[in-house]
Formats: structure tokens, C-alpha cells, sequence
């Protein structure tokens, strides 16, 4: 949607329109622009042709993938050698506007997740003064991207303005479903897809805020990956099977994870644990791989009967902790999850850990985290609780404030359980974040 596209190759509102929904079909993300020229501006028609070409666009993007949409108003009278670029005062009512257009016609999550962006003639000499509107989120900048050293002090400027409002976002909101082997035919792979699928796409927006990993096992990942639709991910229930060289016979590296399209990756599992006897120093080696290949890695962590009824509960979840951590670099938390397990919890006909119990030891990790690694990293890091949720009992889990989502065995495979746990999620967390927003306005 650039002006060159628009108003020199003459693309219509209708072939953009197009071409986002055929990018996000083959999974791109889609910076849309639109801008008015001078005579619409002097028409007082500026508005009007702003929401008319956004209205538009947006019957191409899913409900689920405001997230990957970056939306840049570009006045088109404003841009080009020696023009006066839009005034901060004006270039903020029109990105309120957009914001509220997006809210009213589309959702508070779509309003929220997509990016407004300014693109009139920014230099690294008025950045800051649109930097620190509340309604630009970025720039896209010509001639200064072509100068390293006026690119950098855009960056930094726009960073540096952002970084307090930064601060207080948290990511999604994330549940994983790990199917083990439960499945072990690929027509079984391929209905419960089916399922989901049909499912997620009913109650996109519902469940715009929750981020839902599929766990199968190695043999249907690239299965499972090729037919999920949305915002869906797959993930790979472990990587390596062994340390020495980490590329023995029979052995899956993070390389060949990602180069399916895997996203996440389990680590630490009690089943790796307590059946399969890996050691911290292993996990915590997997772990760093991992993220160093581009995975993202759910570690889950979790006492045994004995150690809780010894009092070592937390010292034990420490330990774990710290030794698979150790390896995580500063700017990667956000592609950490930290799964609580209590492995005495766990299985059929398990009483699941009391809620009041589950708050306690998830404070404790993020204090963990938080003494150990910064505040920004007890933010993005997010703590999950996986001992026997169901549909029935996710509620109480969900309304812990230290709980940011679950994993989840059998409930994941039946749609109407799994559908239920991620609502609920979703629900109570939103009404939480309503509550917080009435406290600050009073």
C-alpha cells in the first residue's frame, strides 16, 4: 500500500486487500500503508480516505493476527526532498483515530496488538518529537535508513522514548498441549488437527490473547505444523536423546526442529526426568542450544513426593531452576516458559497441587528470576502450572497472579477440554487486566 504502489502503479484499495490476505495465508507479516494526498488534506477529507483504505485492507487479516499487522501513515504531501513533515499535534489525532477506528470496527486486542506506525519525512532530527506520542509505535524512514548513523540515532531515540510503556507489556498468555504418545496414527494426527483447527477459527477472539502450542510427538511435528491454521504453533516434545557429540544415531537437534517449522520445545519434563534419569547439566546444556538455534524452550521443573514431604520443595525447584538457566541470555526471556510440575500431582486419579500452593511456589520463581536476571526478565518470563489442569479446575488456577498458563496432557486431546482451558484462561486474565484499569482511573 506505499504511495508509489497507490498513486503511481495505481493499486486499487481491492488488489491490496488481496495481496495482505495471500501474505497471511503464506504466513507473512503485513506492514500495510496508507496516507492522503495534499488534496484530500485541503478537501478536509483526510480522515475519510485514512479509514476507508484501512477498512479495506483489514477484511484481509484474520481475526487472530493484528499482531503481525504494522498499520504506517504516510501524509503524502509530507514526504520527499525539502517537504515540511506532518506536525506531531496532527500526526497523533490521526494515529487516535486509526487506534479507535481499530477498537470500534475490530476489537480491543486487534487495537492493542497492531502497530501504528509514522512515515512522513522522519529524520534523526525530529524522531523524539513523534517517538513520544502515545500512539506511534515506530517509524518507517527512506533516506535515513540509508545512513547507518542516522538509522542508529532513530533506533535509540525511539527506544528510549518507548522503553517505560515497554516495561509494562507482558506477552501472551500461553498454554501447551502435550500430547506424549497418545496419538499414534497419523488419521488420529489428522482429525484432532482438524478439530483445533475448526475450533480456534470459531473463537478467534476469544482467544485472541492466549498463545497455544501443539506438542506431537517426533513423527507428526512437520504433519501437524503443515495443517495448522492461525496463530497456531507445534512444538517438540524434547531435542537430543543424549549428550555425547549431540549427534549420535536416532538423535533430533534444534536445528532440524527448526527447520520444520517447530517453535517450541519441552525440556525438562519428569518424564525426561525420573524415567529417563536427565541430569540438570544436560538439560540446562539442551536448553541453551535451543535457544541459541532460534526455539523457543517451555522448561519445566518439579519436586517428587519425598522431597515435598522433606520440605525441600522449593529448594529443589531452585536448583532446577538456576541450573537451566544459566545459559539463557538477557534478551531471551521472552522465549522462556517456566513449567511448574509437582510430580506427586501428576496423572490419573492425581489430586492436583492446591491453588493456594501452586501461587506460593510460582511467586517464589519469579522472585528467582527477578533477583537473578531483572525485573524485565520476571515480565517476559512466563510461569506456567501443569499438575493435572482440567476444565473443570483451570479457574482457579487462572486467577493466580503469578500464573501466565498451563500445560496440559489429556485435556489437549479433546477439543471441547482443551477449547474450555484456553477460554477460561482468557476470560478470568481479562477481567483481571478490566479490574486493574478501573483501579488506575479511580
Amino acid at each position: 500500500g506505499h504511495s508509489d504502489r497507490r498513486n503511481v502503479l495505481g493499486e486499487s484499495d481491492a488488489y491490496i486487500a488481496e495481496k495482505v490476505a495471500k501474505c497471511f495465508a503464506s504466513g507473512l507479516n503485513v506492514n500495510l500503508t496508507i496516507g492522503e494526498k495534499l488534496e484530500d488534506r485541503e478537501a478536509g477529507r483526510a480522515l475519510d480516505v485514512l479509514v476507508m483504505q484501512l477498512g479495506a485492507a483489514a477484511a484481509g487479516v484474520p481475526s487472530d493476527g493484528w499482531d503481525r499487522v504494522v498499520v504506517a501513515y504516510e501524509p503524502v504531501w509530507a514526504i520527499g526532498e525539502g517537504a515540511q513533515p506532518c506536525s506531531p499535534e496532527e500526526t497523533q489525532r490521526v494515529h487516535s483515530a486509526l487506534r479507535g477506528w481499530l477498537k470500534e470496527h475490530v476489537g480491543e486486542t486487534a487495537a492493542r496488538s497492531c502497530r501504528l506506525v509514522y512515515t512522513g519525512s522522519v529524520n534523526e532530527g525530529n524522531a523524539a518529537q513523534f517517538a513520544q506520542l502515545p500512539d506511534v509505535d515506530g517509524f518507517v524512514v527512506g533516506r535515513a535508513g540509508l545512513d547507518a548513523e542516522k538509522l542508529l540515532s532513530i533506533c535509540s531515540t525511539l527506544v528510549e522514548r518507548k522503553a517505560p510503556e515497554r516495561q509494562q507489556v507482558k506477552p501472551k498468555f500461553w498454554v501447551g498441549a502435550n500430547w506424549k504418545c497418545s496419538i499414534q496414527t497419523s488419521q488420529g494426527v489428522d482429525a484432532l488437527v482438524g478439530q483445533i483447527n475448526d475450533a480456534w477459527a470459531q473463537e478467534a477472539g476469544a482467544l485472541a490473547d492466549v498463545e497455544l502450542c501443539l506438542f506431537p510427538p517426533y513423527a507428526y511435528l512437520d504433519r501437524v505444523r503443515r495443517q495448522l491454521r492461525g496463530q497456531l504453533h507445534v512444538g517438540s516434545q524434547n531435542a537430543w536423546d543424549a549428550k555425547p557429540g549431540f549427534n549420535s544415531t536416532g538423535v533430533v537437534s534444534a536445528e532440524m526442529l527448526n527447520s520444520v517449522g517447530c517453535k517450541w520445545v519441552l525440556l525438562g519434563h519428569s518424564d525426561r526426568r525420573n524415567v529417563l534419569l536427565e541430569a540438570d547439566g544436560l538439560i540446562a546444556e539442551k536448553m541453551t542450544r535451543c535457544l541459541a538455534r532460534g526455539l523457543s524452550v517451555n522448561l519445566t521443573i518439579g519436586e517428587k513426593l519425598e522431597e515435598r514431604q522433606a520440605g525441600k520443595a522449593i529448594e529443589t525447584l531452585l536448583r532446577q531452576l538456576e541450573a537451566g538457566t544459566t545459559g539463557v541470555p538477557a534478551d531471551a526471556w521472552s522465549r522462556v516458559a517456566v513449567s511448574y510440575e509437582p510430580v506427586w500431582a501428576i496423572g490419573e486419579g492425581a489430586m492436583p497441587c492446591s491453588p493456594e500452593d501452586a501461587q506460593a511456589v510460582h511467586a517464589a520463581l519469579r522472585g528467582w528470576v527477578r533477583d537473578h536476571a531483572g525485573d524485565e526478565a520476571a515480565r517476559q518470563c512466563r510461569l506456567i502450572y501443569t499438575g493435572s489442569v482440567s476444565a473443570e479446575n483451570a479457574a482457579q488456577y487462572a486467577r493466580l497472579p503469578d500464573v501466565d498458563g498451563f500445560v496440559v496432557g489429556r485435556a489437549g486431546l479433546d477439543v471441547a477440554k482443551l477449547l474450555s482451558v484456553c477460554k477460561t484462561l482468557a476470560a478470568v486474565k481479562a477481567e483481571e487486566c478490566a479490574a486493574a484499569d478501573n483501579l488506575k482511573g479511580v
